[in-house]
């Protein structure tokens, strides 16, 4: 509430108020003659974790930059501000100044639909229309513009977009940063990334904050119909001003029927900006151009016509006059140049075809590359890869050719773009130019993978010095992209096209086999008997070593080079051969391809850590290698060989729950021995009653084993005591422990090493987790319910009551409140049950974490309340006092206001709640010299037992504070008679004058010997200011 006597203009508001946090509020208040305008900013406590720089995060430009990170956003404003730069300038500003954008940004909610072909500009216009947005709203915090440009080239997820759209709302917004900041440290403190729903979600609060919202969407034509789809159906519902900007797409029109639509394409006035612009920049052109402006406004009008709006169009036409050399030739290429897109690209291809030979195998040899590399490509390593010679099996570093030669070679098809991450990317002009290029056959190239793989290996072994392991195992984690460290980016510098060669050579070598056949160069590259590879995207780590040769052709399954034998069979350096490699790689084909040329001696070899062939294939789940290795070399394989930590394949099948292969090796029957034991004295039954994730075919497991073999062991346990059986209840597998009860019901009732029976380690499982799938634990609740006893039921109540974190005693609308529940619909007595020391449940609760909840439920369900709050145990000590002994700070103010509580009550030393206020306290003083005064403050207390307490507290210097405060209340100033001449005085006075062992703080006695008027009043004014001072009027003077 507003205090009606604070002067116009200021407002306190919760004053006094503790433990509270606000993100922003902005109210008017209007009362009598006044408006009050209220302003509270967040409150909200930032982290003291320090930032991932290692210097301390301070303000809120810090923590924005955090939650940012968090997010982990697209870098959408670099695309902005270089497609802006394109913009010749005072171009497109008819799209903002048309009828429709203006309705778009009148009223919040609209969408405006500006669609084109390809080319026509669309991107300039909506990184303009960004640009109009923000300088249109500078200024106003309330109004926020956002934005996400999508690329085919780049693929984006919802998440991303979202995530990006978010992090510019937390930039630009201070209700934005107030709203996430919270959410960042509680989804942060979980070790959790944000969801899409939970994003969708912020984005839906945080509008409600703000005046209005625009977003400009570009590109939605090249994303995936799965984002489209997700674009269209999330961003309008939340009220945002929606801006979208992409080819025509008549589906998703029907979605938005509600939406202003606006043709885009280039304008007469635009056409003649960029003409002018482009002859400007061409001396030639310039030159021929000179004294004939009429002719310039001709040239813009015909490419206006042959261009059909499309500014892509227009500027390959630009490219096609720039060779001209005279009027008339200008003319005559416009009107031999044609209209259409595809025609377009048709005619400067054959326009590039039209150079030397030298020149067009440069050009093809770039798009080639750009059509079938697996990766973006860096302006470095186009270079280098065009320096390649196929034909002269070379690379010369002088062959290099500058990136703005190579551009203008390929006929402006190319472009060189910079990434999110601010990398440079090769790139071609449009997707349309690489839909258009993927069905060209160029004459010269045979096959393109043949290319890219023979040009990768040529690089490499022009450059020895990269076969050394530390230059391979950098040139390997730069491939895999890994940070760039200083020695990782030298390398880069110096090669740039070696991370890709090493990368892709084999799925490149791999794909010339499928096409037909390995280049001879492959062979004789992989047959250096003294060269380590590398084998990228491996499963292993291999890095350091590399690989042979024949291993290398294993693990991209180049069989026609295992066939060949010409490779020499080597062990590599970690014990892991050939055949090894295949299964790893999951090329059941070069296994075959090795079993035939090389025979079997290494076929059955282990690695290191005892692996054979079928522990790898098991290890990687791969169902098919594993079925035709069983089915074809079933005799090579012995099922129950151990690793080096004793495992067999049937284990490791059960422990990744993989039915399939479990089913396969029991098919086998005595070839495979269910009751052998790792070297933890485990089974491959203990590892499927194991099995954590509920979609791992657990209970379908151990039934086929228990069926296949029925002598098979099951009473098992691990070196800690934890049996199959518990493993099976902790993970909800119903149908295994029905098994076991149903076999042997004593199972329900036997212990651990810590005298826990089953369905009090369950309870505990459950209260360890605060989201569990809870339905599956419920049938195995059940069961152990069913099997348990009255007493076993009870004590898994109690010690339910005890464990740290009490999910399971959570608020009424949690879903584990039914395993409580369904204890008390067995025994409704169990609330009253106690343990050997007496205590209840009530008391237990004391030592956990925020048990106030759980106390208020606890509560609900005693038919006595006030015996059952005043209850002691064997100690003498209620709920209450084991709450001091905690130093539980919420259970202490829930319990000590409750009407049926007895504070007067004492232990069985004599102590009472006061005492245990001095002797327990613990914990930051702020919060409880709090609880002191409100337990002295509590109406009831006799006198004697305030000044008992007080007297007590005095012997310990870490009480001063407390007794400090507490010597300002009227219980305790009205507790004692402050006569000099009275003995409780004179008790006091030697206390604070003489002293214990140790002495009280100098405040203390001050205000000791005040109130027995043995200081002067100007003591009194010090200490108390202008409130009446509670001692009488000091009789002894100075």
């Amino acid at each position: 509430m507003v205090d009606q006597d604070q002067p116009v203009g200021r407002s306190d508001i919760l004053t006094g108020a503790s433990r509270t946090r606000i993100g922003s509020l902005k109210a008017t208040t209007v009362g009598g003659n006044y408006i009050q305008n209220i302003t509270i900013t967040s409150t909200y406590r930032k982290s003291s974790k320090p930032s991932s720089n290692g210097k301390d995060a301070a303000g809120p430009d810090a923590e924005r930059n955090d939650i940012v990170s968090w997010l982990k956003p697209p870098n959408f404003r670099t695309i902005q501000q270089l497609a802006l730069a394109q913009r010749m300038r005072n171009t497109g500003n008819w799209f903002t100044e048309c009828y429709e954008f203006h309705l778009f940004m009148e009223k919040s909610g609209r969408i405006l639909w500006g669609t084109g072909m390809p080319g026509s500009g669309k991107t300039v216009l909506s990184s303009l229309s960004v640009d109009f947005l923000e300088k249109t709203h500078q200024g106003l915090p309330n109004i926020v513009v956002l934005f996400a440009f999508l690329r085919y080239s780049q693929p984006l997820s919802l998440r991303d977009v979202l995530a990006g759209l978010l992090s510019q709302l937390v930039m630009a917004s201070e209700n934005a940063l107030s709203y996430m900041q919270p959410i960042y440290a509680r989804e942060t403190g979980k070790g959790a990334e944000l969801s899409q729903d939970d994003m969708i979600v912020a984005l839906k609060e945080i509008a409600k904050l703000l005046t209005k919202v625009f977003v400009a969407i570009d590109g939605l034509d090249e994303a995936d119909d799965e984002l489209k789809d997700g674009i269209v159906e999330v961003l309008p519902p939340l009220g945002f001003n929606v801006l979208i900007t992409s080819r025509p797409l008549p589906l998703y029109r029907q979605q938005t029927p509600n939406a202003l639509h606006v043709a885009i394409q280039a304008r007469t006035e635009d056409i003649a900006l960029f003409v002018s612009a482009q002859v400007n920049r061409s001396a030639r052109l310039k030159t021929i151009l000179k004294g004939h402006p009429e002719l310039t406004e001709q040239l813009s009008l015909r490419i206006k016509q042959k261009s059909n709006g499309m500014f892509l169009v227009a500027r390959l036409q630009m490219e096609a006059v720039l060779k001209c050399n005279s009027i008339n030739s200008i003319f005559k290429a416009l009107d031999n140049l044609p209209s259409g897109v595809n025609e377009m690209y048709w005619h400067t291809l054959q326009r590039i075809n039209a150079q030397s030979e030298e020149d067009i195998s440069v050009a093809h040899r770039v798009f080639t590359w750009l059509l079938h590399a697996r990766h973006q490509l860096s302006p470095e390593e186009i270079q280098h890869a065009v320096a390649v010679s196929v034909d002269s099996l070379t690379f010369d570093s002088g062959d290099v050719i500058p990136i703005p030669l190579i551009v203008s070679l390929c006929g402006g098809l190319i472009t060189v773009e910079r990434t999110q991450s601010g990398d440079e990317h090769v790139q071609f002009i449009h997707y349309t130019a690489k839909e258009f290029l993927t069905d060209i056959k160029f004459p010269d190239i045979s096959d393109p993978h043949t290319l890219l793989s023979v040009s990768c290996a040529i690089y490499l072994d022009s450059h020895p010095e990269t076969f050394e392991p530390e230059q391979r195992s950098a040139m390997h984690n730069r491939a895999l992209g890994a940070k760039t460290t200083p020695e990782v980016q030298a390398i880069r510098d110096s090669y740039p096209l070696a991370a890709y060669a090493i990368h892709h050579l084999g799925y490149h070598a791999r794909t010339c086999q499928e096409n037909g056949l390995v280049p001879s160069y492959i062979h004789s590259f992989l047959s250096k008997g003294d060269r380590r590879y590398s084998l990228c995207q491996s499963p292993i780590n291999i890095t350091g070593n590399g690989v042979s040769g024949l291993s290398f052709a294993a693990a991209y399954g180049l069989t026609e080079i295992i066939d060949s034998k010409a490779l020499p069979l080597v062990v590599g350096v970690d014990g892991r051969t050939p055949f090894h490699i295949a299964a790893y790689y999951g090329r059941f084909d070069a296994y075959q391809a090795l079993l035939a040329s090389y025979g079997q001696e290494l076929n059955v070899a282990t690695t290191p850590g005892g692996d054979t062939v079928l522990h790898i294939a098991t290890q990687r789940q791969d169902v098919e290698f594993v079925e035709q290795l069983l089915r074809t070399h079933n005799g090579l394989h012995d099922l129950n060989t151990k690793d080096s930590a004793g495992t067999t394949p049937l284990m490791l099948a059960c422990k990744a729950g993989n039915w399939d292969l479990v089913k396969m090796f029991v098919s086998l029957g005595d070839k495979c021995d269910p009751d052998l034991l790792d070297f933890a004295g485990l089974n491959a039954f203990f590892y499927a009653c194991s099995l954590e994730d509920p979609t791992m075919n657990a209970d379908e497991i151990t039934i086929l084993l228990t069926s296949s073999f029925p002598d098979l062991v099951v009473d098992i346990h691990s070196w800690s005591g934890t049996s199959a059986f518990w493993n099976a209840c902790k993970y909800g597998h119903e149908g295994t422990v029905s098994w076991f009860l149903n076999r042997d019901p004593t199972h329900a009732s036997r212990t651990d090493g810590q005298e826990r029976t089953g369905l009090m380690k369950l309870l505990a499982e459950l209260s360890s987790l605060d989201t569990v799938p809870l339905a599956r634990f419920r049938a195995v609740f059940e069961l152990l319910l069913q099997h348990s006893s009255d007493s076993q039921a009870r004590e898994a109540f109690l010690y339910s009551a005890s464990l740290d974190t009490p999910y399971v005693w959570g608020t009424e609308a949690a879903p584990h409140r039914y395993f409580l529940e369904r204890l008390f619909d067995r025994d409704p007595t169990v609330i009253d049950h106690c343990d050997s020391e007496n205590r209840t449940a009530l008391m237990l609760l004391a030592g956990t974490n925020d048990p106030r909840g759980a106390m208020e439920y606890l509560l609900s369900r005693s038919q006595v309340e006030s015996v059952y709050l005043n209850a002691q145990d064997i100690k003498g000590r209620t709920a209450l006092m084991h709450c001091f002994l905690k130093g539980n700070y919420d259970a202490i103010a829930y319990l000590i206001h409750h009407p049926a509580v007895d504070v007067m009550l004492k232990d069985r030393q004599g102590l009472s709640l006061l005492g245990y206020l001095f002797d327990c306290a613990v914990g930051g003083w702020e919060d409880w010299t709090g609880w002191a005064r409100m337990v002295v403050e509590h109406v009831g207390w006799p006198k004697h037992a305030i000044r008992r307490a007080v007297l007590s507290a005095l012997h310990s210097s870490r009480l001063d504070e407390v007794v400090h405060l507490l010597l300002h209340t009227p219980q305790v100033i009205s507790a004692f008679r402050w006569d000099i001449n009275d003995l409780e005085a004179d008790t006091i006075l030697l206390l604070v004058l003489a002293g214990p062992p140790r002495s009280p703080s100098l405040q203390i006695r001050k205000l000791v010997l005040h109130y027995c008027g043995l200081l002067n009043n100007r003591y009194s004014h010090d200490c108390f200011g202008s409130r009446v001072c509670p001692s009488r009027t000091c009789k002894m003077g100075a």
